[in-house]
């Protein structure tokens, strides 16, 4: 479609086909928050157009959803306590597991603690965070080190790797077992 196409009405009709007509997963229509960021990329898409003299005005400038924020889940010492001290001998499970608690102790993200290399650690991790590309130094707690020593030297980064999908999965088994009633990732 020739982005000179692209009217105020397309932008509203695409919201609405996102919103209760297309299907992923089996699911049809997406949710506010996922529709709302790919008009903003469609946004950013245009503005780009309206640098190459493809298009004189954004018809995106229309869409003005917002993301609903939701409450942060936290965990309380004692679910955390079960979560540690909670004996898992699934080997996929102690991994999950392994990650999720050195997220916790450093407030690494998942995406930015995988990405750890062992050169990034000492008894300080100085890196940058993939989301802000801020470089951050974070101290070693004892506990994030010994999930360190677990596994350092055993692959190419510094803690197992695993997808972010496959890390929400096994969370929630792991929040199962411990009999933690939250929806964590």
């Amino acid at each position: 479609m020739p982005v000179s196409d692209i009217s105020n009405g397309f932008v509203f009709t695409l919201e609405e086909y996102l919103k209760y007509e297309s299907s992923f997963k089996g699911q049809v229509g997406i949710k506010n928050n996922s529709v709302v960021k790919y008009m903003r990329m469609f946004k950013i898409a245009c503005n780009h157009c309206i640098r190459m003299d493809l298009i004189l005005k954004n018809p995106f400038d229309a869409y003005d959803g917002k993301l609903s924020v939701k409450d942060a889940i936290f965990l309380t010492q004692t679910e955390l306590n079960r979560i540690e001290e909670k004996p898992i001998f699934n080997d996929r499970l102690q991994k999950v597991r392994d990650i999720f608690l050195f997220c916790w102790y450093t407030g690494y993200a998942p995406v930015d603690a995988l990405n750890l290399e062992d050169n990034d650690c000492n008894l300080w991790i100085m890196a940058t965070r993939a989301k802000t590309a801020i470089r951050e130094n974070v101290p070693v707690l004892p506990s994030a080190l010994d999930i360190i020593n677990k596994y350092i030297k055993k692959q190419m980064k510094l803690l197992p790797q695993m997808s972010n999908q496959k890390m929400n999965a096994y969370i929630k088994e792991i929040t199962d077992i411990c009999e933690i009633n939250k929806h964590l990732p």
